[in-house]
């Protein structure tokens, strides 16, 4: 679980495009709640470079689950020179981290294997699905490695199956941290209503969970919100609320 995070010099984060984000730019620390925390803001304010210079410094890139390789060392040392200008607080628990973007074992998004995890780049390589499909597998898959004892349906194909995103996740202490980059891209709202659903229910006594979302579902959750963007969720919650009263008039 990471209590804090401390910007010491911006120019040795793991992101090399960092300052170029108004919001990295000037931030010096920022604090997290033991439970859900919801990152918004509009698109390139830096939700989802913060959540990768995270999972980039706690090695949880590659597979998901942190994990010190090769590899992860050339990320947080490019040139020899060491990108230590993030300080992290946490309680020594692994980190995971999952965005659509990335499959487990291969680096480079999608663009080839990585030695140190074959076997998880074989599997994410043959696995056929469609986006939604994908999602909720290999977030399922990453729970699966933090707690080894999660029981999810992994060949199903109804991703609508009430108990297909997680089941019976064990209470680990002490809580390990969850990264999430707009988990719910690429899935109906029927399907992102029980993600949500889920993921609340981890942040309660499971995991910690630091997720960046677009959902209007993030918007409603008892949450630590932290704005990229002055005022950005009391505006939403706002613009929300008035589209839901001409939905209601429509719908009449």
């Amino acid at each position: 679980m990471v209590t804090k995070i401390t910007i010491k010099d911006p120019t040795k984060t793991p992101i090399a495009y960092w300052q170029t984000v108004p919001w990295l730019k000037s931030l010096n620390d920022l604090d997290f709640s033991p439970g859900l925390n919801v990152l918004v803001g509009p698109n390139g304010s830096g939700k989802s470079t913060l959540l990768k210079a995270i999972a980039t410094a706690t090695h949880c890139i590659q597979s998901g689950v942190s994990h010190i390789t090769n590899t992860s060392c050339r990320e947080m040392c490019p040139y020899g020179e060491l990108k230590n200008g993030i300080q992290i607080e946490s309680n020594g628990k692994p980190f995971g981290f999952f965005t659509p973007e990335q499959r487990p074992g291969l680096v480079g998004g999608m663009a080839g294997f990585d030695d140190d995890f074959l076997s998880e780049g074989l599997s994410s390589t043959m696995f056929k699905g469609s986006s939604g499909e994908e999602t909720i597998v290999f977030l399922g898959k990453l729970l699966d490695k933090l707690t080894a004892t999660t029981t999810i349906p992994y060949k199903t194909t109804d991703v609508h199956n009430t108990d297909y995103v997680f089941k019976n996740t064990v209470d680990c202490g002490t809580r390990p941290t969850l990264l999430l980059d707009e988990p719910e891209r690429a899935v109906s709202i029927l399907t992102q209503i029980k993600l949500w659903t889920a993921i609340e229910r981890l942040s309660w006594t499971k995991f910690q969970v630091i997720v960046a979302s677009h959902s209007l579902l993030g918007l409603c959750k008892a949450a630590n919100y932290i704005e990229t963007e002055k005022d950005f969720y009391s505006r939403t919650k706002t613009a929300v609320l008035a589209e839901i009263e001409n939905i209601t008039k429509n719908l009449c």
